[in-house]
């Protein structure tokens, strides 16, 4: 059921890659600063507040962009139909 014996094959040896690649990669390191919190710096929350709001702006846009779209669809299609 496995597809047949290269595709087994083929797995057994992509997770074999996998593997290596773990143990080649640099493991991840949390750095001491703390972006959240006592100990974040005031420029950078100011800067993820503004990004936040830039974001939230752009995707409400956007809503609305789609939702006149599709109320345009669906007249068009009931009229012309």
């Amino acid at each position: 059921m496995t597809g047949g014996a290269g595709f087994s094959k083929q797995t057994e040896q992509s997770l074999k890659d996998n593997h290596a690649l773990g143990k080649i990669r640099k493991k991840l390191k949390f750095s001491d600063q703390c972006s959240t919190g006592e100990n974040a710096d005031l420029n950078d929350l100011n800067d993820s507040k503004r990004h936040r709001y830039q974001r939230k702006a752009a995707l409400s846009w956007m809503k609305w962009i789609v939702f006149s779209f599709l109320i345009f669809i669906i007249l068009i299609l009931i009229f012309f139909t």
